[in-house]
This record gives C-alpha cells, structure tokens and sequence, in this order.
C-alpha cells in the first residue's frame, strides 16, 4: 500500500500468482501514436469502393453505359468506375456486354485475360455476369470458343468460361 496525493487515499496493488507488484502504467503518447497510425493506415487501404453508395449521376452513367461496353479496356473502365452500381438493371447491362465481347470479339480475349490477371476482382465481376441471363445462343458460343479456340496460355480462364452456365 502507498499514500497517493494530498487527499491521502490509499492505493492497493494485488500481486497476480506470485508475480511482483507492478505499478500502474498510463498508456504512452506513442502507442496511442502507433494505433491512431494503424487506424489511418487500414482506412486508407480499405478504399473508397468499399461500402460506398451508388449515387443517382453515378448510377444513371452506368446504366446509359453499362450495356455499350464492347472492348475490354471500356469494360475495365466501367467496372472500376461503376463496379459499386453494379445491382439491377445495371447488372444486366454489364452482363449484356460481357457476353458479347466474350461472344463476338473472341480474338480480344488476351487483352481481357491480362486485365483480369493484374485485377483478380474484374475477373470475379466478368465470371459473374456469365449466367442465366445470358442469352443461349451467345452463351453457346462462348462455350465453343473456349473449348475449340482457346490460346494455350489462357487454359485456366477458358475451362472456367466453357464451365459458366445458367445455373
């Protein structure tokens, strides 16, 4: 026991199983520094996409645009810009555009296999929009384009476009 200040008051410390009495400690100016950091830090990394809002301008972009999309790269763009949009009829258009790049410009696969290497996220969002609402004429010739016409370095990639269907 120790006297503490003018009002005298008596502090009583209980050693823990044998361990010596320790004295009270105040947290240091740099852990709080240090976790206040890692706060900012993981805020930071966390991004802006990460729970935000599709605003009305942003969603009525998307909407107007997410169907038109016919190169990988506009994809790309879209996806980055809009991929937080990326609900309802806007889903749809996104869907629509994926299947025909897929579809249609079969020989662009490459550019879109890089994009997907360097963002594994763009390559979840187009795996994603290959399903029941792609129409079964488009989705057939996505499936024998990947089966018959694949470039050998994208294998992996094609084996899962071919095994993308309605569910």
């Amino acid at each position: 026991m120790h006297q503490d200040g003018p009002n005298n008051r008596f502090e009583v410390t209980l050693p823990l199983r044998g361990c010596a009495p320790q004295p009270r400690r105040e947290p240091s100016l740099v852990s709080i520094r240090n976790i206040l950091g890692l706060c900012i830090l993981l805020a930071v990394l966390a991004g802006p996409a990460v729970g935000r809002e599709c605003g009305k301008s942003e969603a009525q972009a998307a909407h107007y645009l997410a169907s038109e999309l016919r190169t990988w790269e506009s994809l790309y763009d879209a996806f980055r810009k809009y991929s937080h949009c990326d609900d309802g009829a806007i889903a749809g258009g996104f869907s629509e555009s994926v299947s025909i790049i897929l579809a249609e410009r079969w020989e662009m696969l490459e550019r879109g296999a890089k994009l997907m290497e360097r963002d594994p996220k763009f390559k979840t969002f187009v795996i994603r929009h290959l399903g029941e609402e792609t129409p079964a004429n488009r989705r057939a010739r996505i499936v024998k384009s990947a089966s018959d016409s694949c470039p050998q370095a994208q294998a992996r990639l094609c084996g899962e476009l071919a095994g993308k269907r309605a569910q």
